[in-house]
């Protein structure tokens, strides 16, 4: 029985090829694949993502037959097209260089650096013509500082008889007549909410919605794509758009976007013209991407403006930390894996019809759907609100503090000018992070005592912890004062006052942890810390040492 998945499959042959300069891809693609491959802007891009991660061996191999592709191929024959000529051809890539099939077992999983598996299908009346694509592909995204990508998922792939491991987002295109742009982004999607050996195919998304191949070239609707998504055990999001959905979402879609991806968790786009209105007829001509990480601008105007010209702090009581992304990081199956959508080129749909009349190609956002894990009812942009209002409340508390940065802390409350990050994480991710961060002077660190005493006065294994920084220390140091922890269970727009009180579970501050328990009796538990400065945010504990740090 042959292997379900083609990057695991046997391969009937095999052939190694040099790539150190001066040997070029343009011509490697040209002479092992031929013109559709030399055509392919998404198989460049995979190559140029493997140049730019030190490629000097590529292998090739010829693949027996693989489940999934059979699966595919009998789906195709009903449309009257057929796969033939060339088997899949699957490519892996490494950092050091050997000459033979036989040095393959020699080589360190350090030196793979991902895959990818083309595919080519031939239309009946020509075999001559055929349409190639990437149909699956694993490449780390580029090694830039600037770019935040948490999350993603190890794939084992087997080159000869040997396997090795690619970790990131899986990058699929579609074929345009089983699958089209909405089933590719939800395949990358699916992963990270699936063991590897059952992240949903083409196919099962088809049967789960009883479509027939003849049926799939106008596209899956936003209710059909949620639904799929819910099957994978995600808490699944979607916001509106669009013209006619109504209310339209008030919040921009990229904060919306960027709580669920500081956190690890992808989330689609689904945009197109915004002359059009969003029916079942019209739907088909909308465009489907994934997005899973972003970039981080130290230097963003933004944030600066909108609190001096348009008085952001008094209107939402803090400066959200997504004011200094730069882009959406994710892929386009039309043009391959990791690029970055500018944080304004796409605008909602109603917003960019509203400001291009004239133009008839003007693109805009029509639905964002968003990913957290099931259970999670709270969105990180009602966390931070309720960090906030958490702090107002224990203002006279927080007075009784000596340490500075407490005071600083509150004349930014005060004035509204608080930096508000939020990300979900487990007890064990907020241990581990407890454990690495360190005061301005790199000597003060918390005591495991004091790290297991904040642990044992919180009661859930899954939490917002939102970071509490102020407006220059936030982009550069990435430093913060201090987190407080929210319960996530709830939807915070259902929320009573007491209940907005109640959801905050703890407060980490300079010198001082304060925990409130949950019985009723609101009194605070303060816990002296051996920690009593400004530390990292969570994901720059070793990265602040280097020339420019990621977060």
């Amino acid at each position: 029985m042959p292997e379900y998945s083609a990057r695991l499959a046997q391969a009937a042959s095999c052939k190694v090829r040099d790539l150190r300069r001066p040997k070029s891809f343009f011509d490697l693609l040209r002479k092992e694949f031929g013109q559709t491959a030399s055509l392919s802007t998404p198989l460049h891009r995979v190559c140029s993502l493997a140049r730019r991660l030190g490629v000097t061996t590529v292998v090739i191999e010829e693949l027996e037959k693989a489940g999934e592709i059979t699966e595919e191929n009998e789906d195709l024959s009903k449309l009257k097209v057929w796969h033939g000529g060339p088997p899949v051809l699957r490519i892996s890539f490494f950092s050091q260089p050997f000459s033979e099939p036989a040095d393959i077992p020699n080589q360190p999983q350090t030196s793979f650096i991902g895959y990818a598996l083309w595919k080519c299908d031939y239309t009946t009346r020509s075999q001559r013509k055929a349409s190639g694509r990437v149909y699956e592909a694993v490449m780390p995204p580029p090694d830039h500082a600037y770019i935040h990508i948490r999350g993603g998922v190890s794939w084992r792939c087997r080159v000869q008889d040997h396997f090795f491991t690619a970790h990131g987002y899986p990058f699929f295109q579609q074929n345009a007549l089983t699958n089209v742009c909405s089933h590719a982004a939800l395949r990358t999607i699916a992963a990270c909410f699936s063991p590897e050996d059952q992240v949903l195919t083409f196919r099962q998304m088809n049967d789960m919605l009883a479509k027939q191949p003849e049926d799939i070239s106008n596209g899956l609707l936003t209710h059909e794509i949620a639904s799929l998504l819910e099957t994978t055990g995600a808490e699944i999001s979607v916001y509106a758009y669009n013209d006619l959905a109504l209310p339209v979402n008030k919040v921009p879609y990229q904060r919306l976007a960027y709580g669920s991806l500081e956190s690890g968790y992808p989330a689609m786009l689904i945009f197109g013209d915004s002359t059009l209105r969003e029916t079942a007829e019209t739907e088909m001509f909308l465009h489907a991407v994934p997005v899973f990480g972003h970039t981080f601008n130290p230097d963003m105007w933004l944030p600066h403006v909108e609190r001096a010209r348009f008085n952001l702090g008094r209107t939402l009581g803090f400066i959200p930390s997504d004011f200094w992304l730069g882009s959406l990081i994710g892929h386009d199956d039309n043009f391959g894996p990791h690029y970055s959508i500018p944080r304004h080129y796409l605008r909602s749909m109603r917003s960019a019809a509203m400001e291009h009349p004239q133009s008839m190609s003007t693109e805009g956002v029509a639905w964002l759907l968003t990913t957290l894990p099931k259970g999670v009812r709270l969105r990180s942009v009602e966390a931070e609100p309720i960090c906030t209002s958490v702090l107002q409340l224990r203002t006279q508390e927080l007075k009784k503090h000596q340490e500075i940065w407490t005071k600083r802390l509150l004349e930014n409350l005060a004035e509204r000018q608080l930096v508000l990050r939020s990300l979900l994480l487990t007890k064990d991710q907020y241990e581990k992070h407890l454990k690495s961060i360190e005061g301005w002077d790199e000597k003060e660190k918390l005591s495991p005592e004091n790290i297991q005493a904040i642990l044992d006065t919180i009661p859930l294994d899954l939490f917002w912890m939102v970071e509490i920084s102020l407006l220059e220390l936030f982009p550069t140091n990435r430093r913060k004062v201090g987190e407080m922890i929210i319960d996530p269970r709830e939807p915070g727009a259902k929320m009573t006052h007491v209940q907005v009180e109640k959801s905050g579970l703890g407060l980490r501050l300079p010198g001082q942890w304060t925990s409130w328990p949950q019985d009723g009796v609101r009194r605070a538990r303060p816990l002296p810390l051996t920690l009593t400065s400004h530390c990292p945010l969570y994901g720059c504990e070793q990265a602040e040492k280097e020339a420019i740090p990621q977060i």
